[in-house]
């Protein structure tokens, strides 16, 4: 019976290891500069973060009074974005002349906490073509998303929220 138990744990953790690599990471913007594609900018070490990973931008992990907003200069992906408020209470503006790629299985898409308002301004946004819900926009309840200058979308199928 405990050799039966002990095998039944064993299968649980590795089923859990595998589920835990199939979704990825959650890197969070730890506020040390503006660079997206600079792997310091990330904790977890290892980011940025990839298209099966979720990129978090939140006060966690974030320090000082001056708020670094991420530039997106080139292609990027991520399985899904999630804002918050920064340290100081304020949102984030994304920016750069680079591109966004938000989706794929179990992805949330763009998700906003309030009171914050966040901001892309420059960057394109788009979802995976061959993802159900491809690209989502969850703006929840006293935040704000705002897409300024040359940001633009391309979704493939999605909602907004």
């Amino acid at each position: 019976m405990l050799k039966r138990f002990g095998l039944l744990l064993g299968t649980v953790a590795l089923l859990t290891m595998s589920t835990a690599d199939a979704l990825g990471q959650t890197f969070t913007w730890n506020n040390s500069n503006t660079d997206w594609a600079t792997a310091s900018s990330w904790t977890p070490t290892g980011g940025p973060p990839t298209s099966a990973d979720i990129a978090l931008f939140s006060p966690n992990g974030s320090t000082g009074s001056t708020v670094s907003n991420p530039a997106i200069s080139d292609s990027r992906a991520v399985l899904s974005l999630t804002a918050a408020s920064n340290q100081v209470g304020t949102g984030y503006t994304f920016s750069g002349a680079g591109s966004l790629t938000v989706g794929g299985t179990g992805s949330t898409g763009i998700t906003t906490f309030g009171p914050q308002t966040t901001t892309f301004n420059g960057p394109t946004l788009a979802g995976v073509a061959a993802a159900p819900n491809a690209l989502a926009f969850n703006v929840t309840n006293g935040s704000t998303l705002v897409l300024a200058g040359t940001s633009a979308v391309t979704a493939f199928q999605g909602n907004i929220n």
